[in-house]
């Protein structure tokens, strides 16, 4: 086996940007239950968006557009894991259509995928100091 090689490092900011979906988190009071996190590349700047469990293809595309599109532009690549809701036909007709390419990357490898998957983690940690399981809503103990 040869030595494990790092992706290159883009030129710009939010030229190819990771992403990962968390979920399986507790229920929020606005029925949110997973988080989409969002790295560029070269910056390392995270951007963390509630999602649902039950997302599909064309509304992952929609948080994309909303969150990281209209804000910084198309970006050349995107990288993520073999997630099934990440390779759909829809998103690979949509890296076609835009003229991205999709990296993919092997499921827990944080080599080719580290800093989403830390930053994924980093997340988990503080709702988890946040959070406690007999806190109730609307209280502050």
């Amino acid at each position: 086996m040869g030595l494990l090689q790092p992706l290159p490092l883009p030129s710009q900011c939010w030229e190819e940007v990771s992403h990962d979906l968390t979920t399986v988190l507790p229920l929020t009071p606005k029925g949110y239950n997973a988080i989409v996190t969002f790295v560029d590349k070269l910056s390392k700047r995270a951007i963390f968006v509630p999602a649902t469990l039950s997302i599909d293809a064309k509304g992952y595309a929609d948080l994309f557009y909303k969150e990281i599109f209209w804000h910084f532009g198309l970006p050349k690549a995107l990288v993520s894991d073999r997630d099934p809701r990440f390779t759909s036909h829809f998103r690979k007709s949509l890296n076609q259509r835009l003229g991205t390419s999709l990296k993919l990357s092997t499921a827990h490898h944080p080599q080719t995928d580290g800093q989403t998957e830390r930053a994924s983690r980093a997340i988990e940690d503080m709702l988890r100091a946040h959070v406690s399981p007999f806190k109730t809503t609307g209280t502050n103990t």
